[in-house]
């Protein structure tokens, strides 16, 4: 949160500094790292967190694509879908109404997360911070190739963190 926090308030400068060196790309890509490097804000402060989860997703992925170390939690329902099967072939009566509404929930947050992040890039900034909001979406993808536990997962984990930012941010 600080580091987004520092990023949301050196936005400003930002912009103007895109306005002063719009026409000299390299000029403006030194300019923005002075600004960043004398306020001390990284534009990838924040990501150590997000690492942090990586292995402990995949451990989950493993366990939910191949059922060791599950139990016999794969084969537990959620509304009549499995907890094992993947969205494929599940289209169709109660099982499809429950992967779509955990895709609904999965865009909609997805999406809220997107507009937050657009409304703090900076006009001019390099490709990859302008292509960073889209990685919201990723999980969209994601839920599409787990097992339903795992997108039931996701879904949670990032409902969780998209409310708690909202209250962060209000305070």
């Amino acid at each position: 949160m600080r580091g987004e926090k520092a990023r949301a308030a050196l936005a400003p400068k930002l912009t103007e500094l895109s306005r002063k060196h719009k026409g000299d790309p390299e000029r403006l890509r030194r300019a923005m790292a002075e600004l960043r490097a004398k306020e001390g804000a990284s534009p990838l402060a924040g990501c150590l967190p997000a690492l942090a989860q990586l292995p402990v997703f995949f451990v989950m992925y493993h366990v939910f694509s191949t059922g060791s170390g599950a139990g016999d939690l794969l084969d537990h329902t959620l509304a009549g879908a499995p907890l094992g099967a993947r969205w494929g072939g599940a289209f169709s009566g109660a099982p499809g109404l429950v992967y779509l509404g955990l895709f609904a929930v999965i865009a909609a947050v997805a999406t809220w997360t997107y507009l937050r992040a657009r409304r703090t890039t900076v006009p001019g900034a390099p490709g990859v911070a302008r292509a960073l909001p889209l990685l919201s979406f990723g999980t969209l993808v994601t839920a599409a190739v787990v097992p339903l536990a795992a997108a039931l997962y996701l879904a949670t984990s990032t409902t969780w963190t998209a409310v708690e930012r909202a209250l962060l941010h209000r305070g």
